[in-house]
């Protein structure tokens, strides 16, 4: 979940494997009516998986998430 202030700042996010460039998963936040977004991961093993927020200004921002 994030500010309404910032949401006007993220623009996209993507999910990755930590081994892998295959995106699983995307959201264009621009989309969204709301401030959150749940990405489903049952369907993928335990592990570690990046999410990678794009920024309005260009910047991207890596995240760690693990899957247990």
């Amino acid at each position: 979940m994030w500010d309404h202030e910032v949401k006007d700042y993220i623009t996209k996010i993507e999910l990755l494997p930590y081994n892998s460039f295959k995106i699983l998963s995307f959201v264009d936040v621009g989309t969204l009516n709301n401030t959150s977004y749940v990405f489903r991961m049952e369907s993928y093993p335990y592990g570690v998986y990046y999410l990678k927020f794009y920024l309005s200004d260009g910047s991207i921002y890596t995240r760690t998430v693990t899957k247990n």
